[in-house]
């Protein structure tokens, strides 16, 4: 790897880990958000439930209490966040609704299947939408239908929806990260180069690194210690050669 790609890598490394960093931070407070959220509706929710049970020791059945769309409505104009309200009979048919078009409908398959496998709260996702609902119950306990809010999905589990402003508040820490990896980077750089400068002045001038740092250091005093023997092998033959000359 060269000098650039080096100093970016130095730089790029500590930029990624910091925004891994806030990624994860934002996934713990987006969590955070969506389960105060859903505590906040199961409240909202538990408060209707209350109302509407409240209104049904009047003796009359369930689908003749015409207080039942007041409740429901003040109950979503008080929560931004939900969609609609309904009250459900046993049979899966909506009584009432918010949401006008829904009255006389059957309920879709996940609330029902929700709600038949549940003896309390349920909560129904589909694609767009989070439904939660609870029982509603007589002054014997008998079960009379159920009371359903829908709310959006993405407000339970938002996509990383504190992601741009986590990394907007923390904009100057990044950049301030980048420059403190490009300038640790560069002070490794330079004293490496120093190193590697200085060690090739020592083999270069034949003096022997004491002590040797590192594997760099050890190789380059093997390479002078091997220059020596070679050398003084070449002078014991040149001294031999001369010999044999003289004596012939």
């Amino acid at each position: 790897m060269g000098r650039t790609g080096g100093l970016l890598l130095c730089a790029i490394v500590p930029v990624l880990a910091a925004l891994g960093f806030l990624l994860v931070s934002a996934r713990v407070v987006e969590r955070a958000d969506a389960g105060l959220s859903a505590a906040e509706l199961e409240f909202l929710l538990s408060g209707i439930t209350r109302t509407v049970e409240l209104n049904l020791q009047l003796g009359l059945p369930l689908a003749e209490l015409q207080q039942v769309d007041t409740i429901l409505e003040s109950a979503v104009a008080s929560a931004p966040d939900v969609l609609a309200a309904d009250v459900i009979s046993l049979t899966g048919v909506t009584l009432f609704s918010t949401d006008r078009g829904a009255v006389g409908e059957p309920v879709p398959p996940a609330w029902a299947d929700a709600a038949a496998t549940s003896r309390g709260m349920w909560r129904a996702s589909e694609r767009e939408t989070v439904t939660f609902g609870e029982p509603l119950s007589n002054d014997f306990g008998q079960r009379e239908g159920w009371v359903a809010i829908i709310v959006d999905a993405e407000r339970l589990a938002p996509p990383l929806s504190r992601m741009g402003t986590l990394i907007s508040g923390a904009a100057l820490v990044l950049v301030a990260v980048a420059a403190a990896g490009l300038g640790l980077g560069l002070v490794i750089y330079s004293r490496t180069n120093r190193w590697i400068a200085a060690t090739g002045a020592s083999v270069r001038a034949r003096a022997p690194i004491e002590p040797p740092r590192g594997a760099l250091g050890i190789a380059a005093n093997a390479a002078i210690s091997g220059m020596g023997d070679t050398e003084a092998r070449v002078e014991r033959v040149q001294r031999d050669l001369r010999r044999l000359d003289a004596e012939l």
